[in-house]
């Protein structure tokens, strides 16, 4: 049975008028409330992490038993090794995109550069002949016109 004839195999697409619906409500969104919604998207962020060290803390202190001041220091000290190995990945990963991109768009500059040379060593004399004439008209009409 192919995967589109298996009902639980087959994508459920999202209906063209909700795509809308959604893309006209967050256009109006983000143009008429930006601002408000930049800022609630930052204080809830704030609370979310703030919320997180917190329960994080008294864990720590709880389960643990460290002193408040250690409980702190740990949470800063893991959560700064945390964002430097997150942000350490997520460069190297962005690097190799960008490398890997490039070696794809150099590939298909050389590639393109030896089929025109093939290209070119496959005219004979007289297709260089013409090449050569038709420029020269070219040239020539090009002065006419703008001398």
């Amino acid at each position: 049975m192919t995967p589109a004839a298996h009902p639980a195999r087959r994508r459920r697409s999202f209906p063209w008028h909700q795509r809308l619906a959604l893309l006209a409500g967050l256009t109006a969104l983000f143009y008429f409330a930006s601002d408000i919604v930049l800022h609630l998207l930052e204080e809830g962020t704030h609370v979310l992490l703030e919320s997180l060290e917190m329960l994080i803390e008294e864990f720590y202190e709880h389960v643990l038993h460290m002193h408040r001041r250690q409980a702190e220091i740990f949470t800063v000290w893991t959560g700064t090794t945390l964002i430097i190995i997150v942000l350490y990945f997520t460069a190297r990963s962005l690097i190799r995109r960008i490398v890997r991109a490039y070696i794809q768009a150099r590939d298909w500059c050389l590639a393109t550069v030896a089929a025109l040379v093939a290209w070119r060593r496959t005219w004979s004399e007289a297709d260089i002949a013409i090449l050569a004439v038709a420029g020269g008209v070219v040239v020539f009409t090009l002065l006419a016109l703008f001398l």
